[in-house]
């Protein structure tokens, strides 16, 4: 992999170059869960969605099966105490729940304490021995905020980002590169998609 592009939903056609791999240790999967940390904004609470069809694109269990799909809204950010009804819904033993409510717990307060946007777990893990571990993970951090998350800011990979984007920052502008043959300079996102729309009307 390393030293090759790599082509993903993610990446788009054109594809990532590799430049950095992270290795851990195997481990003997029985099941596997899908597990995320998000802000419901409609609620204005964070929430955990929590899914034992783990492994494979949540928005697909969405689609084909949403009943597998468990949702938990919490109240208070400093009490994340989900019920013990869960349990069965997800097909936990006693010591994997006490696991499970143990990382939830962790989870949420590290959402908080990073001004996450977003922690996905995926997939969150059962081993042969009943271990819990978290597997694979995405989170998206607010960028508003990266100015009091210094440990966050320093750990950006600039080889990630397209040099242009870079050089738009240093100025303190956002670019986003896109097909066509019209640039837009504009001073608010309403703003700029309204006359994305316009251009694309009249066939630019």
């Amino acid at each position: 992999m390393m030293g090759n592009t790599l082509i993903t939903k993610q990446t788009g056609n054109e594809g990532k170059l590799v430049n950095r791999i992270y290795l851990e240790a195997g481990c003997e999967i029985d099941r596997e869960y899908y597990l995320s940390i998000l802000l419901d904004r409609n609620r204005s609470k964070l929430m955990l969605m929590v899914s034992d069809a783990g492994g494979v694109d949540i928005e697909d269990v969405a689609e084909k099966t949403p009943e597998r799909i468990q949702y938990v809204h919490f109240d208070n950010l400093e009490d994340f105490t989900i019920s013990d009804s869960l349990q069965n819904k997800l097909n936990f033993s006693i010591n994997e729940f006490k696991q499970f409510k143990e990382i939830v717990s962790n989870l949420c307060k590290a959402y908080v304490e990073i001004d996450a946007s977003l922690i996905e777990i995926n997939p969150l893990v059962v081993t042969k021995e009943g271990k819990l571990i978290l597997l694979d993970a995405k989170i998206n951090i607010d960028d508003n905020a990266l100015y009091r998350q210094r440990a966050v800011a320093e750990m950006k990979d600039e080889n990630e980002y397209d040099s242009l984007e870079l050089e738009a920052a240093r100025h303190d502008l956002n670019y986003v590169k896109l097909d066509g043959n019209i640039g837009l300079m504009v001073n608010g996102a309403g703003l700029s998609m309204a006359t994305m729309d316009i251009i694309k009307y009249y066939g630019g």
